[in-house]
């Protein structure tokens, strides 16, 4: 396995919510006030042999569940698979796959949403309102504090089956967010979000990686 120890950012969500609109209104369509936001793990290589620096990933036959996953690996040198997460220990052992693209520092921020519907938030009086928020907030805290934890358990696990366990060095890091392929991708990113209708896909784009900056700078104080 490689990976990389880093920590989540547990305002990152609600403060893009709040000063990208197109977030916002993308929520007010669908009736949604959000209450509390998190991510899952950052992201992972669990393979069959030890990958220990980012060179190892040229010519690996490795699984990933979306498009864009995919093609970070393809951008890395290696071989992306797409397979069901049923079959990934199947594939494992009979060597169709060498390595399954999860979660760690390589960061996946995909957001899973806890919300209520905004007309029975609505109907809700002030103070259970308050309430609500205050809990989506300690949930927050909270979860950052397990999603440290939590994955140090389970590093420790690993290592007690045998496993080997390599973090991702910052070179290793910057030679993975600086990789052609991520411009390639966050240019078809754009260009579907144009082709759907989002005139200000270029804006909101810089606005969440300048969010994104700030939170990083902050969460280093």
């Amino acid at each position: 396995m490689i990976s990389a120890a880093g920590k989540c950012l547990p305002d990152i969500y609600p403060i893009c919510f709040n000063e990208i609109p197109a977030l916002k209104e993308e929520l007010n369509k669908l009736k949604l006030k959000p209450i509390h936001t998190n991510t899952a793990q950052s992201v992972a290589v669990v393979s069959t042999e030890p990958f220990t620096k980012f060179e190892d990933f040229k010519g690996k036959r490795i699984r990933a569940a979306s498009r864009w996953w995919l093609g970070q690996l393809k951008g890395a040198g290696a071989i992306p698979v797409s397979i069901p997460w049923g079959d990934c220990y199947m594939a494992l052992q009979t060597g169709t796959i060498e390595g399954v693209y999860t979660n760690r520092e390589f960061w996946v921020g995909m957001p899973f949403i806890y919300a209520i519907n905004v007309d029975k938030w609505n109907k809700l009086p002030k103070a259970i309102q308050t309430q609500i928020m205050a809990v989506g907030e300690s949930a927050a805290i909270r979860f950052q504090e397990l999603h440290e934890t939590e994955w140090a358990k389970t590093e420790a696990a690993q290592k007690e089956m045998g496993c080997t366990i390599t973090a991702a060095s910052p070179t290793d890091i910057k030679k993975w967010v600086t990789m052609p392929a991520i411009k390639e991708l966050q240019k078809k990113w754009l260009e579907e979000a144009k082709e759907a209708g989002i005139t200000d896909a270029d804006e909101i784009l810089a606005k969440m990686k300048a969010l994104l900056a700030e939170a990083i700078e902050r969460d280093k104080q």
